[in-house]
C-alpha cells in the first residue's frame, strides 16, 4: 500500500505538543529546527502531496440509482 516514513530516535515518547511546535517552526523557517526533523518534515510533506495527486486519494460522486418498484 503506502510507504512508511522511518521516524526519527528521538520522536519515540515525544509529546504532540512538542512535536506540532517544532512543524511550526519548520513551516515558518525550516533551517530553525535541527536537520533530522526538516528530513522528517520534507517526506511527510512529499508524502501528503503525492497522495493529493493520487487519483486513488480523490472522492467521486456519481449519480444515485433508485430501483423502482
Amino acid at each position: 500500500m503506502g510507504r512508511d516514513i522511518e521516524l526519527p530516535d528521538m520522536l519515540s515518547g515525544a509529546s504532540s505538543a512538542f512535536v506540532e511546535s517544532l512543524y511550526d517552526r519548520y513551516t515558518a523557517d525550516p533551517q530553525s529546527v535541527d536537520e533530522s526533523w526538516r528530513g522528517y518534515f520534507d517526506r511527510l510533506e512529499k508524502g501528503a502531496s503525492e497522495a493529493a495527486r493520487s487519483p486513488l486519494g480523490r472522492a467521486r460522486i456519481g449519480p444515485i440509482m433508485v430501483p423502482m418498484i
